[in-house]
């Protein structure tokens, strides 16, 4: 015996417009959790150690770690005791903007030579470069120094002199250089001992070369005659007609 189930055509369509229903929910739901998980995965992976040494001068190591929290960084230390947040003076914990252009550098440097290294912050603020240095001072870390000039770094850090921090502006180089000593409690401009960043001019000149708004017609006398061809002709493959290059800035420091 064969039983038929007549289905009229008003049901059919909406049996069909249930299951479409079904699976149109279920692609909205699979992409919204796949979309809520890579979120979520990145904010933990933006939570990482982006440095480790002892600041606060105990025999211990401690770390030290950069977290995004709406449109700026905050800069954390954990020490063997405590947990610390950087702080400037001018604007908190908000250090340093979030920027997919300008990504924000720390290094570790003991410009006091009392054997406890200086954290030195970089990054932007407010659309303009800025760079820090914390020490750890009185059971905490203190903002000793903020600058934003574009052009910064420490000089005689890996001999036996007074490690020197020198800064500039870009577009003044030489003109503009400052120069400091930390001694542990204050910052003492030593400008007058007219102490330049090495090579700044030609730096400077390659920065200019950047910069211009029109191709090269001929090679620039700033390179060594031993450059290859075929490494020179990325100044040729800049669209100058479609972009404009702007130096942000440099950073230096002595490595022997």
């Amino acid at each position: 015996m064969i039983k038929f189930i007549v289905v009229s055509k008003k049901k059919l369509l909406n049996l069909l417009f249930f299951i479409l229903l079904i699976i149109c929910l279920f692609f909205i739901t699979y992409s919204f959790f796949n979309k809520w998980k890579s979120t979520f995965s990145s904010l933990s992976l933006n939570i990482h150690n982006d440095l480790e040494n002892d600041f606060d001068g105990d025999g211990s190591v401690d770390s030290l770690t950069l977290n995004k929290y709406n449109s700026h960084y905050v800069v954390k230390i954990k020490t063997a005791k405590n947990l610390y947040t950087l702080k400037s003076i001018n604007y908190g914990e908000s250090l340093i903007d979030i920027s997919d252009s300008l990504q924000p550098k720390v290094k570790a440097l003991d410009l006091s030579r009392d054997g406890i290294p200086e954290i030195i912050l970089s990054g932007c603020k407010d659309n303009k470069p800025i760079t820090y240095i914390f020490k750890w001072k009185d059971d905490n870390f203190t903002e000793v120094f903020s600058t934003s000039y574009n052009i910064f770094g420490v000089l005689d850090s890996k001999n036996s002199k007074t490690p020197k921090i020198l800064y500039a502006l870009s577009e003044k180089g030489d003109e503009s250089t400052k120069s400091l000593i930390f001694n542990g409690n204050e910052i003492k401009d030593i400008s007058f001992s007219k102490t330049l960043i090495p090579s700044l001019g030609v730096v400077q000149k390659f920065i200019d070369l950047i910069q211009l708004d029109y191709e090269l017609t001929e090679t620039p006398g700033l390179f060594t005659p031993y450059i290859e061809s075929s490494e020179l002709g990325i100044l040729w493959t800049l669209s100058k007609d479609t972009f404009r290059y702007s130096f942000q800035t440099g950073y230096f420091y002595d490595i022997n």
